[in-house]
């Protein structure tokens, strides 16, 4: 149920039409919050380390060996890198973070840029939807 992206609810529904017995929400909520979102958040910031690799560069790379990088970004806010198309970084805001949801977007590309300098990447260009 987990990995699969199903609801305990739909799992719960189905096992009562068939009249199996399961075990509880909570149960559910407490094995989802103890394995699945670590082993998740785990290969996640992996994959994120070997997507950054590829375009960080540090003090010591000659200025004509760095890597320049084209960012697309949307007003999620996902930043992804235009030839390879694969995501060095994304952001969450709650609206409540900010004055509206407007401000909401220009503060998540704020932090979503200010974390990809941070690691190395030279932004050459960013281009959005705004």
């Amino acid at each position: 149920i987990l990995f699969a992206g199903g609801t305990f609810q739909k799992f719960a529904d189905i096992a009562d039409t068939l009249n199996l017995q399961c075990f509880g929400e909570t149960h559910y909520n407490n094995v989802q919050r103890t394995y699945l979102f670590p082993a998740v958040h785990q290969y996640y910031n992996a994959k994120q380390e070997e997507v950054l690799d590829m375009f960080r560069n540090n003090e010591d790379t000659d200025p004509d060996d760095r890597v320049k990088v084209t960012l697309l970004g949307d007003g999620r806010y996902t930043f992804i890198e235009e030839t390879s198309k694969y995501i060095p970084d994304f952001e969450f805001l709650q609206v409540t973070d900010s004055n509206s949801s407007q401000a909401m977007e220009r503060d998540a590309f704020g932090v979503g840029l200010d974390y990809l300098i941070s690691e190395g990447l030279d932004i050459e260009c960013i281009a959005t939807d705004r």
